[in-house]
């Protein structure tokens, strides 16, 4: 079994972790104050159902931020295709890591092979519709589910 996480891009396929953190560019889409950044790093556990986030003194984020998520080295985005209104990594070569980009979201799940999903953080049923024909009742925020899904 692996010591820690390795999470990765899924466009250029490099690691974005060390040790228990991952790093991520983050964009706000509104800026309230201009002279705040409106794009910067976000350091986030590697561990499912872990929320810290550490950025910037100079890029606060605040809960309920609506934030764009990008790869620190190539830059694509990492919205996914699959799940609408999250984000993905890989993670340990045979995983899919899906996320809530909001600030303050806590929702996070793995998906193995497309059949198998375990959902993590009180927030993680409010993105049911994005899993039809599994039940998520997750309502801590260090809760697991594995669900299995049809098809």
């Amino acid at each position: 079994m692996e010591s820690q996480n390795n999470l990765q891009c899924p466009h250029c396929k490099d690691y974005l972790n060390m040790n228990d953190q991952v790093i991520l560019t983050v964009e706000k889409l509104i800026v309230e104050d201009s002279s705040r950044q409106k794009r910067g790093w976000a350091f986030l556990s590697s561990t499912p159902g872990k929320y810290e986030v550490t950025t910037h003194e100079h890029f606060p984020l605040k809960d309920g931020e609506k934030l764009m998520i990008f790869c620190p080295l190539c830059n694509r985005s990492l919205e996914s295709k699959k799940y609408h209104g999250l984000c993905y990594l890989l993670l340990n070569n045979n995983r899919t890591l899906y996320f809530a980009p909001d600030k303050g979201k806590h929702a996070t799940f793995i998906e193995e092979n497309g059949k198998e999903l375990q959902a993590f953080g009180a927030h993680a049923s409010e993105y049911n519709h994005l899993f039809p024909g599994s039940q998520l009742s997750t309502t801590n925020a260090v809760a697991c589910n594995t669900i299995r899904m049809h098809g």
